[in-house]
């Protein structure tokens, strides 16, 4: 007779750790929409006027035009913020514990509870167009953290802006309003590649769940091997960002250069000067790079559009390249969909549309 169940320790699955949820999935959009609030007070007033400078550089009425933005765009302060995020939580039944913000590195997140519910919500703030949020996200380089006697490598720049929030966060988490609560972690864009760090780091075996939406890859293969708690990576649809960075994007700017090479080399002088640069080799071992990340969690696609939207949990090779063939088409309609289809509006709606049909 064959020996059955043999393995006695595997035996007491976790049946308490959180599955996943088409409704909490919308939920998760919404926290992660709005970590965007500004609750740390202030306005992007600046940001606005330098966007409209580059616009109208020659203009006459622009210095009246700067004084109407200030004039119209409030700065609140860092409670009067805090205090209208709190009470848009409240009136859908969860209350504020803290807000997280760093200046150094333009890092935010902020930590709920649904007391009736029993769990905790951590969501991180995505990517702004600040210089601090896109030098984060550029720094590509994988940079090696021990972990648990372990090393593992992952994004130097999401590395930075979670360390810079993680002794706050542990503080928030140990408090007694939210000590003992299931946890959920969350996050956009940039966003999601913190809520992952949180879970690598903080929550790696916790009976909640991590929902990201469009995130980029954090780490290599082997960052998120021991990790149990479940990540469910959302992506809709040809959202380029949770595609960058990828071997097939680093084997095309390879095979670029080497038929680049092919062509000048008559001038194999200059070609020569290029590779001894300090920039091309910088640029050599940022390629060598992005060919090791990969992305962590099960991954399930948002497609369709309106009423038709659904939510695929396999994708196959040739819905895929029929997805990239249609956006070369779009690109001649004036469509970008690879950076329209980032939306964390979009992700909300469309999270929405499906948990609607499928109640």
């Amino acid at each position: 007779m064959q020996n059955y169940f043999a393995h006695d320790a595997l035996l007491e699955s976790p049946t308490k750790r959180a599955a996943y949820s088409d409704r909490t999935s919308y939920v998760m959009a919404e926290m992660s929409r709005l970590a965007y609030f500004r609750f740390e007070g202030g306005s992007n007033v600046d940001e606005v006027i330098t966007h409209v400078r580059a616009l109208l550089p020659a203009s006459q009425k622009l210095a009246a035009l700067e004084a109407l933005i200030k004039s119209q765009v409030s700065n609140s302060s860092a409670a009067e913020s805090r205090a209208v995020l709190s009470e848009i939580l409240k009136q859908r039944g969860f209350s504020l514990i803290e807000t997280f913000c760093d200046a150094g590195t333009d890092a935010q997140a902020f930590l709920c509870i649904r007391s009736s519910q029993g769990i905790a919500i951590l969501a991180f703030r995505g990517t702004e167009p600040s210089l601090k949020d896109i030098k984060a996200d550029i720094k590509a380089r994988l940079v090696t953290v021990e972990h648990n006697g372990k090393i593992v490598q992952m994004h130097a720049g999401y590395l930075s802006q979670f360390e810079a929030l993680r002794d706050d966060i542990i503080e928030a988490l140990a408090r007694d309003e939210a000590k003992g609560l299931q946890l959920f972690i969350t996050g956009h864009s940039l966003g999601g590649a913190l809520a992952i760090a949180a879970v690598k780091f903080l929550a790696s075996d916790i009976t909640g769940a991590c929902y990201t939406f469009g995130s980029p890859p954090v780490g290599t293969k082997a960052f998120d091997r021991d990790i149990k708690t479940p990540i469910y990576r959302i992506v809709n649809h040809v959202d380029i960002v949770p595609r960058l960075p990828n071997p097939i994007m680093v084997y095309g700017i390879r095979l670029f250069a080497l038929l680049v090479g092919v062509v000048l080399s008559p001038f194999a002088g200059f070609i020569s000067q290029i590779r001894e640069s300090a920039w091309f080799d910088s640029l050599s071992k940022v390629l060598i790079d992005a060919q090791k990340y990969r992305q962590s969690g099960y991954g399930s696609y948002l497609v369709g559009e309106g009423n038709k939207v659904r939510l695929r949990y396999a994708v196959g090779i040739h819905d895929k390249l029929s997805w990239w063939a249609k956006q070369f088409v779009n690109l001649f309609r004036g469509e970008f969909k690879l950076l329209s289809d980032h939306s964390i509006e979009t992700y909300s709606q469309k999270l929405a549309t499906w948990a609607e049909h499928r109640r």
